[in-house]
Parts: structure tokens; sequence; C-alpha cells
């Protein structure tokens, strides 16, 4: 199923597809902020053997901004999934994040809905200690947690994933 869900999944065609940069100028012509999107249409090329899915579809937002102190990224999706032998599943999804120009500071907020009721909520922050020091993640949710990670090179992204 897999190497079928990734086969599908292209860019939306050129009317719907958005490529757009938009870059707003403040006093002086000082940069506020800058902007890129992007949406995506899936669906399922096909499945093998007894995969039990029978359809996929949906959509796939993402977005990507510069803003005075830092990056952000917006990812959002919509996938509905039918199966031969249970009833169809509508998932939604919104994954944004934050990161400091110094790459010092990180924060992160993942919440998924099945079938319109909340299924996960993923929130918390990062921060090092300094450049290529050690540094602390802050879970919010689900439960408040606190996990240290030694100095390791590279973004957070990674370095949450491997603590």
């Amino acid at each position: 199923m897999m190497q079928g869900f990734a086969k599908a999944f292209r860019p939306a065609p050129a009317a719907a597809f958005l490529a757009v940069a938009g870059i707003a100028a403040g006093p002086a012509g000082r940069l506020r902020s800058r902007r890129n999107h992007a949406l995506y249409s899936m669906s399922l090329g096909s499945t093998h053997g007894d995969a039990g899915v029978t359809g996929a579809g949906g959509t796939m937002a993402y977005q990507w901004g510069e803003s005075c102190d830092g990056w952000t990224v917006e990812q959002r999706y919509r996938l509905k999934m039918a199966y031969a032998e249970s009833s169809d599943v509508s998932i939604s999804s919104n994954f944004v994040t934050w990161e400091s120009k110094d790459g010092l500071k990180y924060r992160f907020n993942q919440k998924e809905t099945r079938n319109g009721n909340e299924n996960e909520e993923i929130r918390g922050k990062a921060k090092l200690d300094g450049a290529d020091k050690s540094g602390t993640v802050e879970f919010e949710k689900p439960q408040p947690k606190s996990i240290k990670f030694a100095a390791r090179r590279g973004c957070f992204r990674a370095r949450i994933r491997s603590s």
C-alpha cells in the first residue's frame, strides 16, 4: 500500500497549485514576513493483496514563512480512507512549528482528529543552552514531560526524534 500511496502523492493541477511568495515591506523597506504556500491533492494509486484499503484521497497544504525573529512551517492535511470491511475514516492533521533564527529555540504543535474526534495532540518547546550545546525539550501535551539531550550538531527536529 505504501508504494501506491507514495506514487499517488503528487502536486495538484496547476490551477490549484499555489507557489506564492508574499513579501511585505514595513517602514524604510524592512522585510516583515515572507510566506510560501503549496497545495497538494492525494489519492490512492493502487492496493496490493489483502491491504483492506479500497480507497484514499485528500489534500495537504504546506506553508513556510519567515518573520523578524524566526521561521515557521505549517502543514495541514485531510484524508479520507475507505476500507473493505469497516467504516470509512476521515483524518485531519495540523502541524505547526516555529524556530528562532539563531537556532536556539523551537516550538511545535501537532493535532490530529479522526472522524471529527480529537485523536492526538503533541505540543511543546525546545531550547538549546547555546550553539552546539545541550538542551531541553518541554512537552505540554499529551502530558507534561521534560527531556534533556546532549550536544549534537543539527536542527531541533533531529534532536527531538532521537530523544
